[in-house]
């Protein structure tokens, strides 16, 4: 299994994935750009930045699967 579709197989099963799970789970480092794919493929994925938490600040993406639209 390639890491889109292990990336894909996580959407379906969880609904949601962010860029260090997909690092941790299945060794993709580049989300967004498999994401990017996905969505050419007619997957429906919104993004949500959330607030880093610590002295760094700036925002982290959740990637979350939305129903397909009919």
């Amino acid at each position: 299994m390639n890491k889109i579709d292990m990336v894909k197989a996580h959407f379906l099963k969880h609904g949601h994935l962010n860029s260090w799970d997909a690092i941790r789970k299945y060794r993709v480092t580049r989300l967004a750009d498999t994401v990017y794919k996905l969505k050419a493929r007619g997957f429906n994925i919104e993004t949500q930045r959330l607030p880093n938490s610590g002295e760094t600040g700036g925002t982290y993406a959740v990637y979350h699967l939305k129903p397909a639209s009919k």
